[in-house]
C-alpha cells in the first residue's frame, strides 16, 4: 500500500511538472514572437526612412541586395516594410 502511494504521488508530481514545462514552452514561444514583431517593425522603420526619397528602381535593388545579404526572402523584406507602413507606431 505504501508503494502505491509513492506511485500515485509520483504520477501527480510528473503531471504537475509536465504542465509547468508546457507552460514555460508557451511563454518562451510568445516571447520569441514578440521579439520577432519588434525586430521586423524596427527593420521596417529603418528601411522606410532609407527608401523614403529613393526612386522605385533603387528600392527594388536595395530589397534584392538585402534579401541576399541578410539571408531572408524578398517577400519577407517587402512584408517587413509593409508591416511598418501599416503600423507606423
Amino acid at each position: 500500500m505504501a508503494g502505491e502511494m509513492v506511485v500515485d504521488g509520483y504520477e501527480a508530481l510528473r503531471a504537475h511538472l509536465t504542465d509547468i514545462v508546457a507552460s514555460g514552452k508557451i511563454r518562451a514561444q510568445m516571447a520569441v514572437e514578440r521579439e520577432k514583431v519588434r525586430t521586423y517593425w524596427e527593420m521596417g522603420q529603418v528601411l522606410h526612412g532609407y527608401l523614403l526619397d529613393a526612386p522605385y528602381e533603387h528600392g527594388a535593388h536595395v530589397v534584392a541586395r538585402l534579401s541576399g545579404d541578410l539571408r531572408i526572402g524578398r517577400r519577407t523584406v517587402c512584408g517587413i516594410m509593409e508591416f511598418y507602413e501599416k503600423f507606423p507606431g
